[in-house]
């Protein structure tokens, strides 16, 4: 039997290659590095901004906003030219045929599923968005 740790560290894994392969990092090369380049630039941000307070915001699993991370339990939504036209993100990397291919693959014969069994159900997941507060007194 497994501890409720082991649990709960096996979901946390299990959330993180989900966001992984939803930010690119296996099935769209090319959009990690640009997302790392992005993130880059808010560390001056984050240091001119001195001590500030975050919030997690957790992504619903129906959420119709239609950012990078909003389909995380709808990955067919990925495969949709008009979809990715309005995800800023597929702007910034070139042709990605193959890897969208692998995803489709992966939807169609089930392996996402197998893959992500307990993101099944799921009514929000958290990937990493944050509201940032950074207040002028520095009080909290």
């Amino acid at each position: 039997m497994r501890s409720a740790s082991a649990v709960q560290s096996s979901f946390r894994d299990e959330r993180l290659r989900c966001l992984r392969e939803i930010l690119a990092l296996r099935l769209l090369s090319g959009i990690a590095a640009c997302r790392s380049t992005h993130l880059s630039k808010h560390g001056a941000l984050w240091g001119a901004l001195g001590p500030v307070e975050t919030i997690a915001v957790p992504v619903p699993s129906d959420c119709r906003d239609g950012f990078l991370g909003a389909y995380w339990q709808r990955p067919r939504a990925y495969l949709d030219p008009i979809v990715r036209g309005n995800i800023s993100t597929f702007s910034k990397i070139g042709n990605i045929d193959s890897q969208l291919a692998r995803l489709k693959g992966d939807i169609e014969s089930d392996a996402w599923q197998r893959r992500y069994p307990s993101l099944e159900g799921l009514g929000t997941l958290d990937l990493g968005y944050r509201i940032v507060i950074a207040r002028r007194d520095g009080g909290g």
